[in-house]
């Protein structure tokens, strides 16, 4: 996947759904532990994950996978960079916060047929 991602010039990153990761482990069986969850997940290309795991068990299990050449720290350099480059195409170096004059409601009701079509186009 992270190979097509590439070649097409993507320089954001890849999120999970909720549960993903771990779903390697519990639902799908590709993994037998944690650690082996965490490691398919960056090494195929994934990036952030949403409460699967605790941050000091993801944390753990990436130091003990570098520690044993499971994943490279280039590869996390570039899931890292992924994140980075999303954060600074927002802005969010120059200014971290909302501004307080942003109408949340104003900001969906705009992109209401953005996001239809978006989910239209995303069906599989």
């Amino acid at each position: 996947m992270y190979d097509a991602l590439d070649s097409w010039g993507f320089d954001g990153f890849v999120i999970g759904d909720d549960t993903a990761v771990l779903n390697l482990q519990t639902w799908h069986w590709t993994a037998d532990s944690p650690a082996e969850a965490i490691s398919q997940w960056l090494n195929a290309g994934g990036g952030v994950q949403y409460y699967d795991y605790t941050l000091d068990l993801w944390q753990s299990a990436i130091i003990d996978m570098v520690a044993n050449g499971t994943i490279a720290t280039d590869t996390l350099r570039e899931r890292a960079r992924g994140v980075l480059n999303t954060k600074y195409d927002l802005g969010l170096f120059d200014d971290p916060y909302i501004p307080s004059n942003i109408s949340v409601e104003g900001l969906v009701q705009g992109h209401i047929a953005t996001t239809l079509q978006a989910a239209e186009r995303s069906i599989v």
